[in-house]
């Protein structure tokens, strides 16, 4: 069965929606083994500690970097599956998902990332450029993958595809999709599912699809009471289970 790593960094809230996202992996997930929550930080104090794994090194000052470090760190060690899974500690599962064989899915082509952030030069559209020009010059196709979903990484498939990158570009990489696209995966089209409360209400995004993420302004108070009361029951890897 698949392993599931999820990169974690030390929040202000105790690991607020960390707490509500494995809540709901143990409510709606199947298909997987051990879970690894990985990071630097303190560990939010009501997580069993058998699941947290303190990576040997320091944060690099390139987001991007920072995420294909952890992810190769575990491509290295024993203990992980050959083949695992990739979680955030802000994804929400809505409907009962066997993780065994997860799609690989995108939403629309990095050009059209681009493209819809010409007026923000910033870091994620210049790992978007980044991108979309490497894989351009190989001849890969340039699906976005970094969409707020899981993905099932290969450990070797892995170490071989990012080694074949410079990452000491600016910015980095969007990682998933250099992956994917490296690989040509098979894909499944879906379209993105990131709650902000500018773009969407709150009834729309956690009804559409399976899952759903949460911006930075999307844990309103409103959000709160759909997380404590929808996902009220203590996971597993709670000390108070």
């Amino acid at each position: 069965m698949l392993d599931l790593i999820i990169p974690y960094k030390q929040t202000q809230d105790d690991g607020y929606e960390l707490r509500y996202a494995l809540r709901a992996l143990d409510k709606f997930g199947s298909g997987y083994d051990k879970v690894s929550i990985v990071g630097l930080f303190k560990y939010p104090s009501w997580i069993k500690p058998e699941i947290t794994m303190p990576v040997p090194f320091g944060d690099d000052k390139n987001p991007a970097k920072n995420i294909m470090n952890k992810v190769f760190f575990f491509c290295k060690v024993n203990f992980v599956s050959d083949d695992f899974l990739f979680y955030n500690d802000d994804f929400f599962l809505t409907k009962p998902i066997d993780f065994t064989n997860y799609p690989n899915y995108y939403c629309g082509d990095l050009g059209e990332l681009i493209e819809g952030r010409k007026e923000k030069f910033d870091a994620y559209r210049i790992q978007a450029d980044n991108t979309y020009e490497a894989l351009a010059m190989r001849g890969k196709q340039t699906l976005n993958f970094d969409m707020h979903c899981p993905i099932i990484y290969n450990k070797q498939k892995f170490i071989e595809v990012m080694q074949q990158y410079d990452w000491n570009k600016s910015q980095g990489y969007c990682v998933k999709s250099l992956y994917a696209n490296h690989l040509k995966l098979p894909v499944t089209y879906m379209a993105d599912n990131n709650y902000t409360p500018a773009y969407g209400t709150l009834k729309a995004s956690v009804t559409k699809g399976h899952i759903f993420s949460l911006h930075p302004s999307g844990l309103t108070d409103e959000m709160k009471t759909f997380l404590e009361t929808t996902y009220d029951k203590p996971s597993k890897w709670e000390i108070n289970y």
